[in-house]
């Protein structure tokens, strides 16, 4: 067996298939367009610098809101579509650590204050996900 067949074969096996519905991805979209919202009208309607207790609160809010679409799709879709969300989710919030690093780097060499950095940062990664 050569090694790429080894590798479709490995990587085939690994795949889950699972059968979304069209309203389920659009129910996602509004979920997301919905804290989109809110983060940029409600909770950062003004510029401020936060507070430890706020900024401690709402990175628990978020992870809390994350937990609960995992346990969301491991109820709707089972374990094993659960199982890579909490996967992937682990994977990318062990990631988004130097992210926070760089990003700091990066709004101090450009001097921008702390009060406008969570709106940089806002709209710098919506740009990047569209």
């Amino acid at each position: 067996m050569s090694p790429v067949s080894y590798f479709a074969e490995a990587t085939q096996s690994l795949h889950l298939n699972i059968n979304v519905e069209w309203w389920h991805w659009l129910l996602l979209g509004a979920w997301f367009v919905g804290l989109i919202l809110f983060d940029i009208l409600v909770m950062h309607r003004e510029d401020k610098i936060p507070t430890l207790k706020e900024a401690v609160t709402q990175s628990i809010g978020w992870i809390v809101l994350g937990v609960l679409l995992g346990v969301v799709i491991w109820k709707v879709y089972g374990g094993e579509a659960g199982t890579q969300y909490f996967s992937g989710y682990l994977v990318e919030k062990s990631l988004s650590i130097d992210n926070v690093f760089a990003w700091s780097l990066i709004l101090t060499y450009f001097r921008i204050p702390k009060k406008y950095q969570h709106r940089v940062l806002f709209w710098v990664y919506l740009v990047l996900l569209y």
